[in-house]
């Protein structure tokens, strides 16, 4: 089990996106970043994988300063941190259960309530990332090593 959400590549620096937590999230969901009243805040997202130019934010771990550990939600009102990664980058995803990983390099897409999907790749989805385990996801929020699309 990892500890960290962002694998690398070694020597890059993910960009960080903080913001008031609007619910409880957990390391490696998908996220969407909102502003009300001038304060930024960051909630699990509930666009469906149709819905394309979603911006890729992916909540990072509870650093183990604040108590936290990779499967410790964020609590709400309290700030929150995301990583914004760049395509190429390697990053533990959020996966949902019952998503059967068969082969590397398969497509990856919003499951519509913050975790991911095996997508479509047939134009119908908007596509994240690429697996980069081949593991059968049993348990809701597994964390699967990806590529970022």
């Amino acid at each position: 089990m990892t500890n960290k959400i962002f694998a690398g590549p070694a020597g890059s620096i993910p960009v960080l996106v903080e913001g008031i937590v609007a619910d409880a999230f957990t390391a490696g969901q998908l996220l969407e970043r909102t502003v009300d009243t001038g304060i930024t805040k960051l909630a699990t997202t509930a666009k469906a994988s149709t819905t394309f130019g979603n911006e890729t934010l992916i909540a990072k771990e509870v650093p183990s300063t604040l108590g936290g550990h990779i499967d410790t939600p964020w609590e709400v009102n309290n700030t929150g941190e995301s990583i914004a990664p760049a395509t190429g980058d390697f990053i533990w995803l959020s996966i949902a259960a019952g998503q059967n990983f068969i082969k590397k390099g398969m497509a990856i897409a919003s499951n519509g309530d913050g975790d991911f999907k095996i997508g479509a790749t047939d134009g119908t989805e908007q596509i994240f990332a690429f697996n980069r385990d081949i593991i059968n996801v049993t348990a809701a929020q597994t964390l699967v090593l990806c590529r970022v699309a």
